[in-house]
């Protein structure tokens, strides 16, 4: 982002290939699953909070029905350990969840 900010016009071109692509594939979903939030990770978003608001802009023009509210993209609160929580997620659902007679006697 340092060279970005520069004005290095690699940098701010291969920064505005990289807002293009995730706005096409936020959009996509979008319009296909029509989710009420997308939830956008990653060390590059965290870092700037100039890219999400082109993001956005973009993704807008993409969109068939756009939501009515301006917050439905948003900023991990996981950080850089999303992926890793997620990918352990079915371990710890498998061998850590409980049993489901005795779930089933909890519920009453």
């Amino acid at each position: 982002m340092y060279k970005a900010r520069r004005g290095d016009s690699v940098i701010i071109d291969a920064i505005g290939k990289f807002i293009r692509y995730i706005a096409i594939a936020v959009a996509n979903t979008y319009n296909i699953y029509g989710p009420d939030h997308i939830i956008l990770g990653g060390r590059i978003f965290e870092i700037s909070n100039l890219l999400l608001p082109e993001t956005i802009k973009m993704v807008k023009k993409m969109l068939i029905f756009p939501p009515d509210r301006e917050d439905f993209i948003k900023i991990s609160k996981l950080g850089v350990f999303a992926g890793s929580i997620g990918a352990t997620t079915p371990f710890f659902e498998k061998f850590y969840s409980i049993p489901e007679p005795t779930r089933n006697f909890i519920d009453r």
